[in-house]
């Protein structure tokens, strides 16, 4: 169930958007805000999914109420707003949405189904443990139209390493990743510099 959050300072405008939500079976608790203090009170000890905010508020507005919500930002926004000049604002604080008022309801059905694919998306990641990384224990380099496996160290134990046909005052440290390629023929051999 999606936990949603309406916060707009004109009550017809939560109740419209709070009766449009309550015909999605998907949709469970819903908590309303009626001025942009009143989110950021709510959102201490109410953890939405989505929240629908409204713009224009008087005291605090939405996009300073979205910039002092507390961190993790664990929700997803869309503005409500009767101004379309604040598009531009709403998609750089990453609103996923924008509607204009009144709100027509197959403009919010739209919004409202991106918002549950994308609230199904970060659930979906947040179930699933980070897969292992594998990393390779050798590198296979060319030498005289040879192939030959160097073994890799941990980066714990990486290793100065200098050329020792060419020396040079300097030694420098490798970290090998795949797309890496070093010309085996300027190291006679490599070793530890410790």
């Amino acid at each position: 169930m999606i936990r949603v959050l309406i916060a707009d300072d004109e009550p017809p405008a939560r109740r419209k958007v709070r009766r449009f939500l309550e015909h999605d079976p998907e949709i469970g608790e819903i908590q309303e805000a009626g001025s942009g203090e009143q989110a950021l009170a709510v959102l201490r000890t109410f953890a939405p999914d989505l929240v629908f905010l409204d713009v224009q508020m008087p005291g605090m507005d939405g996009f300073t109420a979205l910039a002092a919500a507390p961190e993790p930002r664990d929700f997803y926004v869309i503005f409500l707003t009767a101004h379309e000049h604040y598009a531009l604002r709403a998609f750089q604080a990453e609103a996923l949405g924008y509607l204009l008022k009144p709100v027509d309801l197959e403009r919010f059905e739209r919004a409202l189904e991106r918002a549950k694919e994308q609230v199904a998306l970060r659930r979906e990641r947040k179930g699933q443990p980070e897969a292992p990384r594998h990393f390779s224990k050798r590198l296979l380099v060319q030498k005289a139209g040879r192939e030959i496996f160097l073994p890799l160290l941990p980066t714990e134990t990486m290793c100065n390493c200098m050329p020792v046909r060419k020396p040079t005052p300097f030694a420098a440290r490798w970290r090998i990743s795949r797309s890496n390629s070093i010309p085996i023929s300027s190291f006679g051999s490599i070793a530890p510099s410790w």
